[in-house]
């Protein structure tokens, strides 16, 4: 189960349950700070937390969770007092993941496949569009050995093979980020500095490719 498994079962669910525009706001900070948190199983957060953020009145704030409780995108440890609420976004939203009907049970996310998976998944997508639609996901084409250049420039590939390329690394740039975090102030954060600096050198390929694109 990825990050955006999460997000396409909350989508599904919405369809069906039809969330309040407050409501998605909510289930998305939980969300992103959940990931923040590793994908624990229960995570803390402050109504005044949660209302300095999203900009929302504490009482909004209150009844969001209270619906994304009762329709099943959340469960909720209330614990009263002036202590935070306990948050849970597995252990609701496991049976709005992997099927339409929502009754195939996930396994527990392993966060360190998250990249991994999410490529392995456009990969599969492309091949299967190019064998035709019908089913089987056609294994990708050997890479050539290179061949020597003799002090000549590269072969130009063609903008489609380009594109094919930015999309691959830009699914890639994706998933790095969802590792991240936002910050109120700093933007992007990335907890690890190894994801920091791959999501830098994704960047600068990305760009690469794009300016080679342009040149035609």
């Amino acid at each position: 189960m990825t990050y955006i498994d999460l997000i396409n079962g909350f989508w599904r669910l919405h369809r069906e349950k039809q969330f309040s525009p407050d409501s998605i706001a909510v289930m998305f900070h939980l969300m992103n700070l959940n990931n923040y948190h590793r994908w624990v199983d229960w995570f803390e957060l402050s109504y005044e937390n949660m209302s300095y953020t999203l900009k929302l009145e504490k009482r909004k704030c209150m009844r969001s969770v209270r619906e994304l409780s009762q329709k099943s995108a959340i469960s909720v440890q209330k614990r009263g007092g002036r202590l935070a609420n306990k948050y849970s976004i597995k252990s609701a939203m496991r049976y709005h993941i992997g099927t339409t009907n929502g009754l195939q049970t996930v396994p527990q996310l392993d966060h360190n496949l998250t990249t991994n998976g999410t490529l392995l998944k456009s990969i599969e997508y492309r091949e299967k569009r190019r064998g035709g639609g019908s089913g089987a996901v056609a294994p990708p084409s050997p890479t050539p050995p290179s061949k020597p250049t003799n002090g000549k420039p590269p072969p130009r590939l063609f903008i489609s093979e380009l594109k094919i390329k930015r999309e691959i690394l830009e699914d890639r740039l994706k998933a790095v980020r969802y590792r991240g975090h936002e910050d109120p102030v700093g933007g992007l954060q990335y907890s690890d500095p190894k994801d920091r600096r791959e999501a830098r050198e994704l960047k600068a390929k990305i760009k690469e490719i794009e300016d080679r694109m342009l040149d035609g």
